[in-house]
């Protein structure tokens, strides 16, 4: 499909016809064979922007505070992850102009090489940042007497810093794959060739399923850890201030699990479709406009495109959504958002200045881990 023609038009002269999916943009293909994935497209993720680029902006500013930090190692990770939300929420607009509104942006000499790299980069970094913290949160409730060596702010600032060296080294061969031909930002065709076997397909397999497949799990694994714990501990007979230190332990971990369990959650259905859309591109490429809206095959694959488009988007929400589930969750963070909004940002939260700095596994107060997250 040429960009302005009409289905009808398409089947003139099929023989001189490109392929399907190289007849025009993305846009102007799913304007004929499929608008409801476009306007859900066009019309879902600009209200995730709205709210991700608001919220993560607001938990930057609560989790960054150097009181906040001081006394909880979380927050360091917390404040990275809004951060890299943000980021990929701004740099998600340029993709979303590209294929969404036909709008390209990305072409362009040398951005195209580099804006893959951290596209991507952050992307990664979301279910690494969030495994960070849950091991850490695994720690504190598992290992409560190992918590002021591992669980501190200064390790959690060399953690953060190994994760984003990692996951930006991991996508810089995408400054490789993507180059400016023609006054089009494109896959190199030297890393495309040998199909299933290329080098494109064999590197974005194995960190996809990596970071998208094998870290949700294991986050998961930890998690369920952390809950059997929980469990345990929530049974057991303790002594009064013992039974209260547990309580807290469980209080500040509802946060750290609701957003670990949400990245997962949102991670890996993407990831399934992801999968998924190798089986749904064997369509014959050469019929016309017309003959493919009436083509089984071509229908099932738009009927795929629709389906993979709802749940991207779905997914896409926990870039922009933390931020909700802190404030439903963290007393600390609705005050200091409060405070915030109303100019107070200087105004101390007492509560932090309260913790206690114990060397006990169990001396935390419940202050600190209501506060945590």
């Amino acid at each position: 499909m040429n960009v302005g023609t009409t289905p009808n038009d398409s089947a003139t002269n099929p023989a001189t016809l490109l392929p399907l999916l190289d007849r025009g943009s993305w846009s102007d293909i799913l304007t004929v064979h499929n608008p409801t994935a476009l306007y859900v497209d066009r019309f879902v993720s600009p209200v995730w922007y709205v709210i991700g680029i608001c919220g993560n902006v607001l938990s930057v500013l609560v989790w960054a505070e150097k009181g906040t930090r001081h006394v909880n190692s979380s927050a360091v990770y917390l404040a990275t992850l809004s951060v890299t939300d943000l980021v990929f929420l701004l740099l998600h607009i340029i993709m979303e102009l590209k294929y969404a509104w036909g709008v390209d942006i990305l072409s362009y000499p040398v951005f195209c090489e580099t804006y893959f790299v951290f596209y991507l980069a952050v992307q990664y970094l979301s279910p690494v940042l969030v495994l960070g913290f849950t091991v850490e949160r695994w720690i504190a409730v598992c290992r409560p007497f190992q918590k002021e060596r591992y669980c501190t702010t200064s390790r959690a600032q060399k953690v953060v810093a190994g994760f984003v060296i990692l996951c930006v080294s991991l996508c810089l061969m995408q400054a490789y794959f993507w180059t400016y031909v023609n006054g089009q930002c494109t896959l190199r065709q030297a890393a495309l060739e040998g199909g299933d076997a290329s080098l494109w397909s064999l590197w974005t397999w194995s960190t996809e399923l990596l970071m998208f497949l094998v870290v949700p799990i294991v986050n998961l694994v930890f998690n369920v850890l952390v809950l059997c714990e929980i469990r345990r501990m929530s049974g057991d007979s303790l002594p009064g201030q013992a039974k209260q230190n547990a309580h807290a332990r469980i209080v500040t971990t509802v946060t750290l699990l609701s957003v670990s369990f949400y990245v997962i959650f949102t991670t890996l259905p993407a990831t399934l479709v992801y999968t998924l859309s190798q089986d749904f591109e064997s369509a014959n490429s050469t019929l016309t406009d017309a003959e493919a809206l009436q083509d089984p095959e071509w229908q099932r694959y738009f009927e795929f495109i629709t389906f993979r488009k709802v749940v991207e988007e779905l997914c896409l929400s926990h870039y922009a959504c933390n931020c909700i589930l802190y404030a439903l969750t963290g007393e600390h963070f609705r005050t200091r958002v409060w405070h915030i909004l109303h100019g107070n940002r200087n105004e101390t939260c007492t509560t932090y200045s309260q913790v206690s700095q114990r060397n006990d596994g169990f001396s935390i107060k419940l202050t600190d881990l209501t506060n945590t997250h």
